[in-house]
């Protein structure tokens, strides 16, 4: 099984539906408040600009990529 983790900020609204969307579907996540340093650290290594981020394993995705992943799950 794939590690889950989801970057977020407290009072994100876009955090918040990710949350649900994953929580819906049943995926199991860890949920991690991103501080600057690992935010800086994803920003080097990809084009991502905002919260919430979705780590699949190595794979970073933005909440857009993040939402259509969620809805190909089963």
């Amino acid at each position: 099984m794939a590690e889950i983790v989801v970057y977020v900020a407290d009072q994100c609204p876009k955090c918040n539906i990710l949350k649900i969307k994953l929580n819906n579907k049943g995926i199991k996540y860890q949920e991690k408040i991103a501080s600057k340093e690992e935010i800086d650290d994803i920003l080097k290594t990809t084009n991502i600009m905002s919260l919430p981020i979705l780590k699949i394993d190595d794979k970073y995705l933005d909440f857009t990529e993040a939402n259509n992943w969620v809805n190909e799950q089963k």
